[in-house]
């Protein structure tokens, strides 16, 4: 029955690739009239300018790492390291060029029938994102799955497939995210150093960068880091069940393989359950567009926990298996809701009355509803954790990590609503449009701010729950038989943990400032050097300034990148298997927080500032409004480079730690 099941895995994953092309058929090749077309143009020139100068670095760290690789781990771990990272990249470059050309039909759309029509198309656009990544990755994770439970591959090999896309998601969220912050700073900026040039002006070298920057780190960021949390989960789970691990359910040798597979089954009907809900949408056709969001996700998550509940009678499993994905489920909606309270609720016009007296009260009032906003996702978190456990062990806490991102092709399409909006106004303000014709597009810029802050906060709640389950698996397979917080050891592992999220944000931060400033001299050069640039008579090397923006971003993203990739192997022998375990827990709690306080306060401050634009359209110069400016453009590394690097940082210790495993033992 459970071979039955698998089978037919990849026959969902094909309905889904050829719904994707269905859509994408259906969203037509009407293009936008001039000038938006040549905006257009430049700005997915220079997204393939980053693309292929990122992809021939990336090519040659996932290089080294092979050669790393082949010295230790098996010939299956270095295999499915390969194929992770070459799917993963693959699907980030199609996610990317998806989304460019959505935008392009996206402004088409809004000038000729309206906000409506831009909806339905941008939600279209988020879609094949969404179902290409998704049906990839089912997939690819069922076929390699299929080889470890009955072929040549062991279940721990599994552990390279997850490492290849993680060092792929967290190259695209540190590259990507330095690329477009500096890049904003630059756009933003650069009106100090050159008066008469705005933000959004069409000779301001930065601004196209700018919009490339935000398929890239926001876009190619959630997919790869989407697609690889989802396989972590569900991989962490498959070895917890591989090896017996759990105190609750009775995993024998005759049902191990059905406990084994039942996460990857579970992952095959969250794919069908985002292919009914994201085709519900349009039944919703007339509710504005966080209104129908929020249904098509309750519509999926009841279809998901209607197939579980039928897989695991069929398999004759134990109900508290099914009990703890329900909770997982429950768990990702409330930590939505949350999200979406903090970051377009009441919060948002706290901070934008704080204005009025200045950026000091707009900051603070930023900072405190990001410190706010901590406790109430940690703590469903924790509860969701002791019911998990409670019923099924460590495999349920595994479990409830794959309910909470199950649906996600889903999740992926409201993470991707967002940057396409965004894109779209980006390319008509940099065409000159009135305002008046862009507060439809303003509106559902605020409602794409929060699902995409929803799916990103939405990841850390599932690395939460994945970085514990897999910190199991690393214990039992380094022969660990607890982990001891008394002991020494362990806690100053557990102290050198908690540096490390701290470490890696204050790199990021610190790149972005020295990318900054590369980037505000070449554009200065061009002010300089193009004639009649200035006055507006020549366009900027868009080209040019993008290859220098890539380059930068690239070089200051090398510290991070190895001490993360480094730091875990180098503690366990220096320290011990011990000292990695709590380095692991320690990390793991000071990179969840930091990640809900820098993604709900960035994106706060940034639906505030858009709050304003609404409230107060012809009060441009006003202190307020510049202070409302001021936070956003303090928040944007935040919600878009650090938070979402912090966790991907927990997911690849702990998947190196596993991947390492072999020479700890």
């Amino acid at each position: 029955m459970t071979l039955t099941f698998l089978i037919l895995l990849p026959l969902i994953g094909l309905v889904g690739l050829v719904l994707a092309f269905v859509l994408f058929r259906h969203l037509g090749c009407q293009p936008p009239d001039e000038p938006f077309a040549s905006i257009s143009l430049e700005i997915r020139r220079s997204l393939l300018v980053f693309l292929t100068r990122g992809g021939l670095v990336l090519v040659a760290f996932l290089f080294l790492v092979l050669l790393a690789l082949s010295r230790w781990a098996s010939s299956g771990t270095t295999a499915g390291f390969v194929g992770a990272a070459m799917l993963s990249a693959g699907v980030v470059v199609v996610s990317a060029l998806i989304t460019s050309r959505t935008v392009t039909l996206t402004v088409a759309a809004a000038g000729r029938s309206g906000s409506e029509a831009a909806t339905d198309v941008a939600f279209s656009g988020a879609s094949i994102c969404g179902l290409v990544t998704a049906s990839v990755g089912l997939i690819s994770l069922s076929l390699v799955y299929f080889m470890a439970a009955r072929g040549p591959l062991e279940p721990v090999d599994l552990a390279g497939y997850v490492l290849g896309g993680t060092t792929v998601s967290l190259f695209c969220r540190l590259g990507g995210g330095i690329f477009s912050k500096a890049a904003d700073l630059t756009s933003s900026l650069i009106s100090r150093f050159e008066p008469g040039i705005a933000r959004d002006d069409r000779r301001n070298p930065a601004s196209v960068a700018e919009k490339a920057g935000d398929y890239a780190g926001k876009l190619c960021g959630a997919a790869s880091e989407l697609l690889e949390a989802w396989g972590g989960s569900i991989v962490a789970t498959v070895l917890i069940a591989s090896s017996g691990l759990s105190t609750i359910v009775n995993i024998t040798n005759e049902n191990r393989t059905d406990y084994m597979s039942l996460p990857v089954l579970i992952g095959g009907i969250g794919l069908g359950a985002s292919i009914i809900s994201l085709l519900s949408r349009y039944l919703f056709s007339r509710w504005d567009a966080g209104t129908a969001f929020r249904l098509c996700h309750l519509i999926a998550a009841v279809i998901l926990l209607v197939g579980v509940f039928l897989v695991v009678n069929t398999l004759e499993l134990e109900l508290g298996v099914f009990y703890a994905v329900l909770i997982g489920v429950i768990s990702g909606l409330v930590v939505g809701l949350l999200t979406e309270w903090y970051t377009s609720g009441p919060p948002i016009r706290r901070i934008a009355h704080a204005s009025s007296l200045g950026t000091v009260t707009n900051i603070l009032a930023g900072f405190t509803v990001g410190m706010q906003s901590t406790a109430l996702p940690v703590l469903t978190i924790s509860g969701a954790v002791l019911i998990a456990y409670n019923y099924a062990g460590i495999y349920g806490i595994g479990l409830a990590a794959v309910g909470m991102l199950a649906t996600m092709g889903g999740s992926l399409t409201l993470s991707a609503f967002g940057p396409i909006i965004d894109g779209s106004i980006g390319v008509v303000r940099l065409a000159g449009a009135q305002p008046v014709w862009l507060d439809g597009l303003t509106r559902l810029h605020i409602t794409g701010n929060s699902t995409t802050a929803a799916g990103k906060s939405l990841i850390t709640g599932v690395s939460a729950l994945a970085a514990l389950a897999l910190l199991s698996a690393y214990a039992r397979l380094v022969g660990l038989p607890s982990i001891d917080l008394v002991n020494p050891t362990v806690i100053v592992g557990f102290f050198l943990g908690g540096i490390l999220p701290f470490f890696v944000s204050d790199a990021i931060i610190t790149s972005i400032g020295k990318a900054t400033f590369v980037e505000i001299e070449e554009s200065r050069r061009q002010f300089r050097e193009i004639p009649g640039l200035r006055e507006g008579n020549q366009l900027p090397d868009n080209r040019r300034f993008a290859e220098m923006a890539t380059w930068a971003a690239l070089k200051e993203m090398a510290l991070p990148l190895l001490v993360t990739v480094a730091s875990p192997v180098i503690i366990a022998q220096v320290l011990g298997r011990s000292t990695l375990a709590g380095m692991m827990a320690g990390a793991l709690l000071s990179a969840i927080l930091l990640a809900f306080l820098m993604i709900h306060a960035g994106t706060a401050w940034d639906n505030a500032h858009k709050h304003l634009d609404l409230s107060q359209p012809h009060a441009a110069s006003t202190d307020q409004l510049t202070a409302a400016q001021i936070g956003d453009l303090v928040g944007d590394p935040f919600k878009d480079g650090c938070g979402p690097a912090v966790i991907v940082l927990v997911r690849l210790m702990a998947i190196t730690a596993l991947v390492a495993s072999p020479l700890l033992r």
